[in-house]
């Protein structure tokens, strides 16, 4: 997703199987909202995909002989045979222009389904959460369904906001879902911009909206065995940090942020304008190695690279990205040997930080020496 400039050049697909990504046709196209599409993709029958409910898959075209990326999330459950993607159409985005174009049979590249933002197993009786506003619903739709359907005696509460119900991605879906598990789903919904008949879902979801429901009995913290929330950083923040003020451990809390996406800096104006300069040039500040499809390549890291995936394209290795913002998780990595800091991680959870993963598009060397795979 992105506020781009828009261009009117023709798109071309580039669709070949490199970086991790194979070839995808475009199946179908419905219109879910005035501004949001799903899109059901065709696979060729040697690429079998699956995937866990909740995750997503990165797209790449090629605009002005320059690939743009961006990722949605799957809004199928897992047991569906149909790869079908959420995505919210914003004004003057690069992307979201290809795709009001775009029209069944078109072709493009996608990779295999990814991120650490979905449905973990749960236990007899169990009460789940899920927290979503905006687009965010589009990973939390199939996990509801699988949960819902494969639970027959757990119970599920969603709390979604958008600015009107208008706007609202999958209500038709939702409502369904809703009379078939009837006892056992609670729906509530808010809209910040449309006044509804009861006030307190006239507003948007944040800490203050849990406090109100927990006063209201609605919302009993420690009930839930699993907390989904996925929509943007202050909600995300705000609701995890009542969440665990109010007794939930972080290991019950998981969360996708849902951020702009942008294409990678050219090498050249890639660098940040804080330089450490020796003799007209950026100081090398460490060695970096990564692995990639049994492949070892090594370079360079100057100081004034904002990022390991940054230095790697100036030197023309290309390493699997797609938000370059840390959400994604497309160019999550292991690190070999050294250190690494991160800029910002919306992808990586506590866990996946103490097993030694990283992110390309946020890490920085700590150190003279860093040694990535990809391949783990």
């Amino acid at each position: 997703m992105t506020a781009a400039k828009s261009t009117n050049a023709k798109a071309k697909v580039n669709a070949t199987a490199s970086g991790g990504f194979l070839p995808a046709t475009i199946r179908a196209i419905a219109a879910e909202t005035d501004d949001s599409r799903v899109l059901e993709l065709a696979m060729p029958e040697e690429a079998r995909i699956a995937w866990r409910s909740g995750q997503h898959m990165s797209l790449r075209i090629a605009i002005d002989g320059q690939d743009i990326y961006r990722t949605y999330s799957i809004c199928e459950a897992s047991a569906s045979d149909r790869i079908k993607l959420g995505v919210r159409l914003l004004p003057n985005g690069v992307f979201s222009d290809w795709l009001r174009r775009c029209k069944t049979g078109d072709k493009l590249a996608v990779s295999r389904p990814q991120g650490r933002f979905y449905l973990r197993p749960a236990g007899r009786r169990a009460r789940h959460l899920f927290i979503a506003a905006g687009s965010g619903i589009t990973p939390v739709i199939g996990m509801l369904e699988e949960f819902l359907g494969a639970h027959a005696d757990s119970t599920a509460l969603l709390l979604y906001a958008n600015r009107s119900i208008a706007s609202t991605m999958f209500l038709e879906r939702l409502m369904q879902l809703k009379n078939r598990f009837m006892a056992r789903f609670e729906l509530h919904f808010f809209t910040s911009r449309e006044p509804q008949a009861v006030a307190w879902r006239s507003r948007r979801i944040d800490a203050d909206a849990l406090n109100l429901l927990r006063e209201k009995n609605l919302l009993r913290v420690d009930d839930f065995a699993r907390c989904y929330l996925c929509g943007p950083p202050p909600m995300m923040e705000s609701c995890a940090g009542f969440l665990r003020d109010h007794g939930a451990p972080a290991a019950r809390i998981h969360r996708e942020v849902f951020a702009a996406a942008r294409r990678l800096d050219a090498p050249a104006s890639q660098a940040s304008r804080a330089r450490d300069v020796i003799g007209g040039a950026a100081a090398v500040v460490a060695r970096v190695s990564v692995t990639i499809n049994g492949a070892q390549r090594a370079f360079d890291f100057h100081a004034d690279d904002a990022s390991v995936l940054a230095a790697a394209a100036r030197q023309r290795i290309a390493l699997p990205f797609a938000c370059t913002d840390g959400v994604c998780g497309t160019c999550r990595c292991k690190i070999l040997r050294g250190g690494a800091t991160l800029a910002q991680n919306h992808a990586l959870e506590p866990a996946d930080i103490d097993a030694g993963f990283t992110l390309a598009c946020q890490a920085r060397p700590q150190g003279d020496a860093l040694a990535l795979s990809f391949d783990y």
